[in-house]
């Protein structure tokens, strides 16, 4: 899922408003150059990798939360899925028997 369009380039430019800063005083604080910022800025070119982490550098914010938003790793799953994720992991460690019982006792719960 691609984010990076409406999500990633607006909470840009709130930053950039916020801190006062020019679309080309970040790419100078990025190390990128003001074109490549603009095109992604303008959503002409998808942000990459290097990118990111400038962008994040910059920022002072956590590099793989500014990867996340740009879309280019999956976004981490709401608190209220991560339950079924650690169901998912525990029953991927017990036997097809053991799997098939849980299913049931979960279908149980839904009458």
């Amino acid at each position: 899922m691609l984010v990076m369009a409406n999500d990633f380039t607006g909470w840009i430019k709130e930053e950039l408003k916020e801190r006062g800063w020019s679309m080309n005083e970040l790419a100078r604080r990025a190390g990128l150059s003001s074109a490549h910022m603009s095109n992604v800025l303008n959503e002409k070119q998808k942000p990459g990798i290097d990118f990111c982490l400038g962008v994040a550098n910059a920022f002072g914010e956590p590099e793989e939360e500014v990867i996340r938003m740009a879309g280019l790793i999956s976004p981490l799953p709401h608190p209220e899925d991560m339950t079924l994720q650690e169901i998912y992991e525990a029953a991927k460690h017990i036997t097809k028997e053991e799997r098939i019982m849980v299913l049931k006792m979960i279908k149980g719960l839904r009458k």
